[in-house]
């Protein structure tokens, strides 16, 4: 299970694990679109990030990492879950 220090809520706990990829906690801000969420985690595949707002399943969006530089990339919405601290975004990068 994944955990987000600040909130302290789990990434899809309900969910089967699907990911394919290790996962790395990524307590970053991240912006979506025009949200600015906070980072959960992150691999070579996707990122999971805290928004309060939710996204569409299936939409492609642009994701803004925060580093030294930002980093941006395109990635599908591919789950949503609710929280009472926002919305649980996963993201699979498609670039």
């Amino acid at each position: 299970m994944h955990r987000f220090a600040a909130a302290n809520v789990a990434a899809f706990p309900s969910q089967k694990e699907r990911r394919h990829g290790k996962r790395f906690p990524y307590p970053a801000i991240v912006r979506v679109e025009r949200q600015k969420g906070a980072g959960i985690d992150i691999s070579t595949t996707g990122v999971a990030v805290l928004l309060p707002e939710p996204l569409p399943v299936g939409r492609i969006v642009v994701v803004a990492l925060a580093g030294g530089a930002d980093l941006r990339s395109r990635a599908r919405v591919v789950r949503v879950a609710p929280t009472r601290h926002g919305v649980i975004v996963g993201l699979q990068f498609v670039d």
